[in-house]
């Protein structure tokens, strides 16, 4: 993850997620999110539940690498759909996204950036469309926010 991209959409993700999750950062920066596990959920009755959680932090990006994703339940198994990662910076400000995977059928698992031979790529179109399918995505549960209930928290 090389944050290659500072178009403003990564900025709006950013202030998208803090819209729904505003103690996320704090909870960050004080140590108080469990790697792995959900941290918060928010969701609407009848609806899927977004889902967020820190998967790492990067010493050499700087950056958390978090999780945005709904839990289904298809023929008894939980899988996530979808599920983005993404760097999230909390110095600069934004948050870009770094892959899209889709457990269930078809299976769909895409990569914004891919090394080879000890080069990195950007793909610039999965970036480009990635990030503007998360905003959006985002932004549909902020406009459900009359109806948001807290699934899961934290204390931060």
């Amino acid at each position: 993850m090389h944050f290659l991209n500072d178009r403003k959409i990564n900025y709006s993700i950013f202030d998208n997620i803090l819209t729904l999750f505003p103690k996320f950062a704090t909870a960050l920066t004080k140590g108080v999110v469990e790697v792995n596990k959900v941290n918060y959920a928010v969701g609407d009755v009848g609806d899927y539940d977004l889902n967020i959680s820190a998967i790492s932090y990067s010493e050499k990006e700087e950056c958390y690498i978090i999780s945005l994703f709904t839990d289904v339940e298809i023929n008894n198994i939980l899988t996530k759909y979808p599920e983005i990662t993404l760097g999230f910076d909390l110095v600069n400000k934004r948050a870009e996204v770094l892959s899209y995977r889709c457990e269930t059928y078809p299976f769909t698992a895409l990569n914004v950036y891919n090394e080879q031979e000890g080069k990195v790529y950007q793909n610039k179109m999965a970036n480009k469309d990635l990030s503007l399918f998360c905003c959006k995505w985002i932004e549909n549960y902020i406009e459900k926010e009359h109806s948001l209930i807290w699934k899961k928290t934290i204390t931060a």
